[in-house]
Order: structure tokens, then sequence, then C-alpha cells
């Protein structure tokens, strides 16, 4: 939905639902009842309906949409929960949207060449901040992250700055991206709007796993 300028809001009505409590998988790990997720899904409708960021976002969606099912499949298992969260859990400037899919994506091909080493087995844990070096970066974004770049049409300015997300960029690598999204998300609320029909039907796949067994959606 959010592809077309939509936004799912959660509310819990029947009296089953009401004392249930949920904890968010990300920091800062906030508790929410039914009263607070409520109102926290709220607040990522007023983020997705921000006029700064509406249209940079629905062109971002748009975008991880041409991704081809089962392209992360070699990934961890994390990293569906990772993409998940990107896609239907973040509300916010498609700078940041981007660079947590960058990061999350790096991080989970460090893990799952490393999966099968001794180190790994032996303590899990010690690779929870493990961070690619330039050189392995750079090999990274030519062999796999180029290909979604390519996907998504890039002008060889707007490649560029992806490749500078999550390093410094300038402020005309920052204008670049956030033009690139704005316009592809443009033209998608111009053709969801001029055929009449916003397509339920893709709702329910977007919704993140640990979120479907608990959580009954409806739209107000």
């Amino acid at each position: 939905m959010q592809c077309k300028g939509k936004r799912v809001l959660t509310v819990f009505v029947e009296e089953n639902e009401l004392d249930q409590r949920w904890k968010d998988a990300y920091p800062p790990y906030a508790e929410h009842n039914v009263l607070s997720f409520v109102v926290h899904d709220i607040q990522h409708m007023e983020k997705f309906m921000q006029n700064e960021f509406y249209y940079e976002q629905i062109g971002f969606f748009n975008c991880l949409k041409k991704i081809p099912e089962g392209f992360f499949n070699s990934l961890s298992v994390g990293f569906s929960s990772d993409f998940d969260h990107v896609r239907a859990d973040m509300n916010a400037c498609s700078i940041h949207l981007l660079a947590f899919f960058k990061a999350k994506w790096m991080h989970a091909e460090l893990l799952s060449t490393a999966a099968n080493s001794s180190y790994y087995k032996a303590a899990p844990q010690d690779f929870k901040f493990i961070r690619m070096s330039l050189h392995e970066q750079l090999i990274w974004e030519r062999d796999k992250f180029d290909k979604i770049l390519d996907l998504w049409n890039c002008s060889p300015f707007v490649r560029w700055s992806c490749h500078k997300i999550c390093y410094q960029m300038s402020e005309e690598e920052v204008r670049a991206i956030r033009l690139f999204f704005a316009q592809i998300g443009k033209q998608a609320v111009n053709k969801a709007e001029a055929s009449g029909v916003v397509d339920l039907s893709v709702t329910y796949s977007y919704i993140p796993k640990h979120r479907r067994k608990q959580a009954p959606y409806r739209l107000i």
C-alpha cells in the first residue's frame, strides 16, 4: 500500500487482544500495550504523510518492490526480519531508509560468510557488530549492491551517491538521492490516482512476520 501512497493503521478491538504487550525488536526496544501500539502506528502514519518526506518514501518502497523474490535467500535468517522492517515498519527520510537497508544487508553478507567458521560457532555474539573493511565494501557494492541499483535505473550520479550512503555525504549527493526517490513516488501516486483503484491484495505480504500472528490489521 505504501507504494501507492497509503498506509495500514493497526487497531485492536477484540476483548482477548486488549491485554497483549509487545517489545520492539530494534532500539530503543520500546514496550507497547494496545493503546501505545496504536499511538505508535499513528506516529508512523504522520511521518509517512509528512510533506517533506511523502513522495520520496513512496519512491523508495516502489524501488524495494522491484527486487525479485528470493534475491536475498542466501543471506542469514536475520536479514529477512530487517528487510520486512524497512519496507513495512519504518517511515522517515529516504536517506535514513536506504542507509538502514544497506547497512543491514552488508552485515548480513558478513554473517553469511562467517556462519560456517569455527570462530562464529564458538561465539556468535562476537559477530554482532562486525563490519566490512573498505576493500570488502567496494567489492560488495560492485558485485551485489550495483545489481539493485541497475534494477532501479539510477543515473551515474545517483548511483555514486548511493555508494556514499553509510559514509559522509555532500548536500548535493543527499539531494540527488531524495529527488530520485521523490520523482518515482510522484509517478506512482499519479498512476494510482488515475486508476481510481487502490489494490489491497499485497498488503499482507508487507506486514512484518513477527506481527502477522499477533495483530489483526484493519484499515481506518
